[in-house]
């Protein structure tokens, strides 16, 4: 019995013993894992989570302020994108004027203007106050194969804006593997000089400490700067403290910025900015002449002036400046709504936060390495502890307890202390000493087993990441207005054609068709935009411009539907769903945009014209047509393909009507005599539809469907001239038909 006793006794002390050294590896490995890979990258993961949970934080006592150009921005100003940069000189003119004390523009003016006056008015409205205005830097690194080492240079503003007393801040941004900013670099060395970005460089004009403070770096730990002490995250770049989303700042639109007696906007301009650039004098005078409580409201208005001693972050949040960036509130749900959408913040928005922690001194800190070293030791030390002496029913709780607290704990440190505690790391070590003490001991106890029945799992952390495939500072915005021809097509009733196939053979079909009608989109010189689901997005005019994009669009369009006739046969020997597809096409102005590299070029387009194009692939149900084009793309094509109009629609989102017509064939020689005499019907019905003959209207619709019975808009005008009828349309009534859903 001793000897049973002493063995035991020295069986458990040898388990201790491999126990301490597995924890020591262990914890080794795993904080090694920690900082790098998806290790890693679930790190960040968790770093964002802290933020939603802290949820934002009060920035009542705030000296900043954000200026944005948005999307409203495009219509108000009436002009093409990039603005004309006397527009930036009238917003400096204008926030100096309101009594800012510092305006920082996060827009690059690196090239000179093919307006000389334009580079003038800029320059004039810095210089006027050249210590209270900085412009947008940029340092440009290129490899060199040849070289070990980038070569580095400075992107200044155009000579006639910049000169030596100009103050400039470095807008180079740090992002990490997944795509999200969320640290900012302390500065840019090139050729011996430091360049400090935005914020840094606001907050020393904002201290008025002179040009020549330096930063130091030679502490391990901060990087010091203008009386701080900022902790360091990599060697050049310290963690923003969001204070929260997208908005957290005060935020005003350029054209409100722009928007003063002076200054003329496209629509609802009411002259924002006067209230707070008038001198005390003109305002006095204004409201001596007014009944004393309109004066006081004036009085109100004039002392809640947004910009009195702010310092105001100028720059883009429009979408397709593609200026917006992903930050830890990336996801952040405001408290009674679900369905809302993740938020990018705004660039010029980064700056500001970055500029807010450097203010407040509200540092993230890591944790110093010997520390995360002894906690996680400690952590995987109990968790070997545990699992070493307890069953598993008993184990299995109580470490996750341990794992719990200790969650728990990374958040309220960083909560209340702004402390990043690594996590995934420490829980990591733990679930490994977890499953390994486990099955060691379930080696022991089952030896004499050919094999071990799986009774425990590895969890392995996997890899969830956004990729952005372009780097917003590489690339050249879009800006660009051409005439050029959209496409739009997708399966119709897609939806029940799902429900009759398993997820793989619905993905292989689905790959078949927009495999196929890709390639026709290819061969007739169009670009693929985009896939969403099993619609096809396509354009015609660019990169390269070709006069004739509206006729290779519908002759791809009208090749598409012979190909899919041809695969319907195809699927109907093959037991598939006979998919059917809907195609609008539309020509007009349109703003396109290289979204790739100088090497592979991707364009996308925008405006009224794409829209339209998407709604009339839509509109297609209610006449049961299968391709449908806009009034400029039938103007361009109506002398080679056979077409018809169809009627006058006014689809959602629009305040004018639109006629629309159907692309039938290649040409009116595919057009049999008897098709010809029912399209002349048709006409004929349509002209005593939009005449209120409804009755002489029906007979030549269904004179049309005597030679063509399953003619989609004879059916639906028959349908819509009985409703007329039995109730007919109010006097004003003008033919319009309007499309109540897109």
């Amino acid at each position: 019995m001793g000897s049973v006793v002493a063995k035991r006794r020295k069986r458990k002390q040898v388990s201790w013993w491999i126990g301490i050294a597995a924890s020591v590896a262990i914890t080794a490995v795993a904080l090694y894992l920690g900082s790098i890979g998806l290790v890693h990258e679930l790190e960040l993961k968790t770093y964002d989570q802290r933020f939603l949970a802290r949820g934002p934080v009060d920035i009542g006592e705030s000296d900043a302020v954000v200026v944005t150009i948005n999307d409203d921005d495009f219509t108000l100003l009436d002009t093409r994108w990039p603005f004309p940069r006397s527009y930036y000189a009238h917003v400096i003119e204008n926030l100096f004027a309101a009594g800012a004390k510092l305006v920082v523009i996060d827009v690059q003016f690196f090239e000179s203007s093919f307006d000389t006056t334009q580079d003038v008015a800029l320059a004039e409205a810095t210089h006027a106050a050249p210590d209270s205005v900085i412009h947008a830097a940029k340092i440009s690194f290129t490899d060199k194969s040849q070289l070990q080492d980038q070569l580095a240079r400075t992107m200044l503003p155009a000579k006639r804006i910049y000169t030596p007393e100009v103050n400039v801040g470095v807008v180079n941004e740090i992002q990490d593997r997944d795509g999200f900013t969320r640290q900012y670099p302390f500065a840019f060395e090139v050729q011996e000089l430091n360049w400090l970005p935005l914020s840094m460089k606001a907050l020393q004009l904002v201290q008025e400490r002179p040009d020549t403070v330096q930063l130091y770096r030679d502490d391990p730990k901060v990087v010091r700067f203008a009386g701080l002490a900022i902790p360091k995250m990599t060697e050049n770049s310290f963690l923003i403290n969001y204070a929260g989303p997208a908005g957290t700042f005060p935020t005003y639109a350029f054209s409100s910025v722009i928007d003063d007696g002076s200054f003329q906007l496209a629509q609802d301009d009411t002259n924002y900015m006067q209230w707070f650039v008038m001198s005390d004098e003109e305002f006095n005078t204004f409201i001596s002449v007014m009944p004393e409580d309109a004066a006081d409201a004036f009085r109100e208005i004039r002392q809640d002036n947004p910009f009195r001693d702010k310092v105001v972050f100028v720059g883009a949040a429009a979408a397709a400046l593609r200026d917006t960036k992903k930050t830890p509130f990336f996801a952040y749900k405001p408290a009674g709504e679900i369905a809302t959408e993740n938020r990018e913040t705004p660039g010029v928005e980064v700056h500001a936060h970055a500029y807010q922690t450097l203010r407040d001194r509200s540092w993230i800190k890591n944790a110093p390495l010997r520390a995360e070293v002894i906690l996680t030791f400690a952590l995987v030390l109990a968790v070997f502890a545990i699992s070493n002496t307890l069953t598993l029913l008993l184990a299995a709780p109580l470490s996750l307890v341990v794992a719990g607290l200790y969650t728990w704990g990374t958040f309220y440190a960083f909560g209340q202390h702004n402390l990043w505690l690594a996590l995934v790391a420490p829980l990591l070590a733990m679930v490994i000493m977890f499953a390994l003490t486990t099955v060691y001991r379930f080696l022991l106890e089952q030896r004499d087993k050919a094999q071990i029945r799986g009774m425990f799992s590895q969890y392995v952390p996997k890899r969830v990441v956004d990729e952005l495939i372009d780097n917003p500072d590489m690339m050249r915005l879009g800006g660009e207005r051409r005439r050029m021809t959209c496409l739009f097509t997708d399966v119709a009733g897609f939806t029940s054609v799902s429900e009759k196939l398993t997820p793989e053979e619905l993905v292989s079909l689905l790959n078949e068709y927009l495999s196929a009608m890709s390639k026709i989109i290819l061969n007739n010189e169009g670009i693929i935009d985009k896939y969403e689901g099993d619609l096809i997005m396509a354009e015609w005019g660019a990169p390269v411009r070709n006069d004739q994009h509206a006729t290779l669009a519908c002759r791809a369009a009208l090749r598409m539907q012979e190909k899919l006739e041809e695969m319907r046969r195809d699927f109907d020997r093959r037991g598939l769903p006979l998919l059917e597809s809907r195609v609008g096409i539309n020509t007009g102005d349109m703003i396109v945009g290289n979204m790739g590299c100088l090497e592979v070029f991707d364009y996308t387009v925008m405006g009224d014209a794409v829209n339209l194009a998407s709604r009339l692939e839509g509109a297609n149900k209610s006449y049961g047509t299968t391709i449908m084009i806009g009034p400029e793309t039938w103007a361009d094509v109506k002398d080679e393909f056979a077409t018809r109009a169809l009627d006058d629609i006014l689809v959602k989102g629009k305040e004018r009507p639109v006629r629309v017509y159907e692309l039938m064939a290649d040409s009116w020689d595919k057009i049999s005599d008897a098709q010809k005499q029912a399209l002349d019907d048709f006409d004929r019905g349509l002209k005593n539809y939009r005449n209120r003959r409804f009755s002489d209207a029906i007979d030549y619709f269904q004179q049309v469907l005597r030679v063509m019975p399953d003619d989609g808009p004879s059916l639906a005008y028959i349908k819509r001239c009985q409703e007329f009828l039995a109730d007919p349309p109010p006097p004003e009534w003008d033919g319009v038909y309007e499309m109540l859903e897109k």
